[in-house]
């Protein structure tokens, strides 16, 4: 009898769904997880700096989450019929980023979120890092810029079952709240044209690979737990601008990134220099 009921325990806390989905590049699914990247994804969000060998930068960045329209929330393809999704648990994201330029106008920027608590029951271990040649036009009017840049780690965060669905009718009611694994995964280029002078203008535009993921981690009224993994592959052109400023001793800037498969963000930045270095065309003269 003891046995019959521990059978029973195991075979009600068995998965649910231990399964794969992969849905199409049109799905709701694969939408949700590319906006969710965008505001995340590893551009420039400024314009790009003049050639200056040795120059160390710290920028602070911040971007807008997109919302999601309510019926692009709702799952198409990997559980049709479920409620909407808590598709952007944080609506303003912030990250501190580490530019480091060296000769020949070569710039390595890198960035990472540690997983260090939870924000609105997001806690994330995220990192970007950036490789970008820029060169100068004639007489210094203005500068062109080809960035390459990588986005990678993951952030947990209740996404299939947040608290409000726990209450409401559907496959998380009387349930737990979800601890989902989102991966963005998104590998791009870009090219960036920007002016000279105080104020900086610039403009460009990108194509991104994203291959992102979300690990489902949810257990339902009955004790079963969800551990679907859902995967997307996709491609996105990009188009962005926006200007900086200096203002005191450091420069304050802004951008405009606009998917037009997705959605658009605003990104806002700090640009603190840590180490100005020298102009990399005196250098060279000597």
């Amino acid at each position: 009898m003891a046995d019959g009921a521990l059978l029973l325990g195991a075979l009600a806390a068995a998965p649910l769904h231990a399964q794969r989905c992969d849905p199409g590049p049109g799905s709701n699914e694969a939408r949700m997880l590319a906006m969710a990247a965008l505001p995340l994804t590893f551009t420039g969000g400024r314009a790009p700096d003049p050639p200056a060998d040795g120059r160390i930068a710290l920028v602070l960045e911040s971007a807008l989450a997109p919302s999601v329209d309510p019926s692009v929330a709702i799952p198409s393809t990997c559980q049709p019929g479920k409620g909407p999704e808590n598709a952007t648990p944080l609506g303003v994201v912030a990250r501190p980023r580490l530019a480091v330029q060296f000769g020949r106008g070569w710039t390595l920027e890198a960035s990472w979120l540690p997983p260090v608590t939870r924000v609105a029951g997001v806690r994330t271990d995220l990192w970007g890092v950036a490789l970008a040649r820029t060169v100068v036009g004639p007489r210094g009017r203005g500068s062109l810029t080809l960035r390459g840049h990588w986005l990678f780690g993951s952030a947990r965060a209740p996404i299939t079952c947040p608290d409000a669905s726990l209450t409401a009718p559907g496959p998380c009611a009387g349930g737990q709240r979800s601890d989902d694994r989102w991966s963005p995964n998104t590998l791009g280029v870009d090219l960036v044209a920007a002016g000279a002078g105080r104020l900086r203008p610039h403009l460009g535009v990108g194509v991104a690979r994203l291959r992102p993921s979300l690990q489902v981690d949810r257990v339902t009224a009955g004790g079963q737990r969800d551990s679907t993994l859902v995967v997307a592959s996709l491609t996105r052109a990009a188009l962005f601008g926006g200007v900086e400023v200096p203002v005191g001793g450091v420069r304050v800037g802004a951008e405009a990134y606009w998917v037009p498969a997705d959605a658009a963000t605003l990104r806002t930045t700090v640009t603190v220099p840590l180490v100005r270095g020298g102009p990399a065309a005196r250098r060279r003269r000597r």
